[in-house]
């Protein structure tokens, strides 16, 4: 399906220290490699560029040092790790590397995804579960997505095959990577398709996908218009947050109004609900939301935009079932193609056409900038976070 360009005509919230922080940011290049601070390391980020993975120790302050012997081989569109294995893909391959307990990484292994999917194109993304024990991989085959699961040996690290879901039919209207939910039990995907919602399956005892889940209705939209989602995220407990958009007279219809936040809830089963409505639905003041990340106490959530309209970065408050309400106002304009959080309150978030990675402390009551940030980096493709 195609989708129409949107025209975002919400008001920015007002947030004090979005100014504060366009006079105090600075841009930042590699000159702050092995530079020492008395802030503890809270995390390793990991940046994929064009010429290879750049590590960086990030402080108790989000103050972030270019580690020795960045950047690692690689040039990826895809990279996970969990703390033991790092896995990287160049949209053909999947790479396997160790990692260091100062974060380092070592190849070791490479695997062809392309054996267990009949007409092979290409990796369009990895996930991991969150007891990191099984990579789920993103196949673009067979005219649409085929999602494969692999078992991690915890003696090498090495992927072991345990199938495809759904046998391996492919997914016609899926959009972007899958989602887990906090218990390992159900993964999600939106879908671009007016007659459907969202894809589900479950994730058997071997932690593969078994079973496809019926996808949930779209929150409640004015006369006949209808919800169609493309961003999604999971809290720590058993909900999900949506970025929809509202279209006349579906399926060909155009885009109407701001993006909007939806929340549901998943049951024992894998069913998804909603009370989220047109009216109790929060605005987005973004063109087009790029991607979508909850952090780790499930308060907060991180939404960023990469579109020609109003880019940019947004925090929300979180609260379960219940609506999602706005905190902040725009964080930076940049256009934001990734947000991730660690586990210390930071907020990672990158701009491929900026060449730049910024890092925000956030709280559910305040917001600040880290020393140092943005910090320039040539083209970051992906980032992955591996709190200490």
């Amino acid at each position: 399906m195609k989708h129409f360009p949107l025209h975002c005509f919400c008001l920015v919230v007002a947030f004090t220290v979005q100014g504060v922080l366009a006079q105090t940011s600075a841009d930042q290049t590699n000159s702050t490699t092995n530079e020492t601070t008395s802030a503890a390391i809270v995390a390793h980020v990991y940046a994929a560029t064009p010429t290879g993975v750049e590590l960086y120790d990030t402080a108790s302050n989000g103050k972030l040092s270019l580690v020795a012997g960045s950047p690692f081989p690689g040039d990826f569109s895809d990279i996970v790790t969990n703390g033991a294995y790092f896995y990287g893909t160049d949209g053909t391959s999947i790479y396997e590397d160790t990692v260091s307990p100062s974060g380092a990484l070592k190849r070791v292994e490479v695997f062809n995804p392309a054996l267990h999917a009949d007409e092979f194109e290409s990796v369009g993304a990895l996930d991991l579960d969150h007891a990191g024990s099984a990579l789920y991989v993103n196949i673009h085959a067979n005219g649409g997505m085929i999602y494969e699961s692999y078992r991690i040996s915890k003696a090498n690290g090495s992927l072991v095959w345990l199938g495809d879901a759904n046998n391996g039919e492919a997914s016609r209207f899926g959009v972007g990577p899958l989602h887990i939910t906090a218990n390992d039990k159900f993964v999600f995907q939106t879908q671009n398709y007016f007659t459907w919602f969202l894809q589900g399956f479950a994730i058997g005892s071997n932690r593969e996908l078994v079973a496809g889940i019926a996808g949930g209705t779209p929150p409640a939209a004015p006369s006949s218009n209808v919800y169609n989602p493309y961003a999604l995220t999971a809290d720590p407990s058993n909900h999900l947050a949506v970025a929809v958009y509202q279209q006349e007279d579906p399926p060909v219809g155009p885009t109407v109004g701001p993006t909007q936040l939806a929340v549901y809830t998943t049951d024992g089963s894998g069913g998804q609900t909603t009370a989220s409505t047109y009216e109790n639905m929060p605005d987005v003041a973004l063109g087009w939301v790029s991607d979508m990340n909850m952090s780790p106490s499930g308060k907060l959530l991180a939404v960023a935009g990469n579109g020609a309209t109003s880019p940019g970065l947004q925090v929300f408050h979180f609260n379960g079932a219940n609506p999602i309400t706005h905190y902040t106002g725009v964080l930076t304009t940049a256009p934001i193609d990734q947000v991730h959080w660690d586990n210390s309150s930071h907020l990672f978030a990158i701009s491929k056409s900026a060449g730049k990675l910024f890092v925000f402390t956030v709280t559910p009551t305040s917001v600040s900038q880290a020393p140092g940030s943005p910090y320039s980096i040539d083209s970051p493709q992906r980032i992955a976070i591996r709190p200490l």
